[in-house]
């Protein structure tokens, strides 16, 4: 198995990931995934700057046996999506996913979620 496989299989099957609550209107389902949320950001030129950021990693087969993710020409988009999850010091964080990156390769798609809590 490759790591990118290994990443996948732990994310479908909750192996050290976090419990991760997405909502959609009144569907919600409890995934595993990886969450963080913290005070770096890139910026245009490429250096590291004060700025908090929350994103989540997911496996697209876990969330599209409950949720309609597909969107025109069968692209993966999750904006408007409700995440909630505890951060490391069990602080419970809710927010709206603002974009989606897809991996379809790996069958992964990353939050972008916004940083105000909901």
């Amino acid at each position: 198995m490759s790591v990118n496989s290994d990443l996948r299989y732990n994310l479908e099957n909750g192996i050290d990931k976090k419990a991760i609550t997405v909502s959609k209107g009144l569907t919600s389902e409890v995934v595993y995934g990886s969450a963080s949320y913290h005070n770096l950001e890139i910026s245009p030129d490429g250096l590291p700057v004060n700025g908090s950021n929350i994103h989540v990693l997911l496996s697209v087969k876990t969330l599209e046996e409950t949720f309609t993710i597909y969107k025109k020409d069968d692209l993966i988009s999750l904006k408007g999506f409700t995440v909630k999850f505890n951060d490391d010091s069990g602080r419970e964080l809710t927010t709206k996913v603002k974009s989606t990156m897809p991996d379809y390769g790996r069958g992964l798609v990353i939050l972008i979620c916004e940083f105000k809590r909901v």
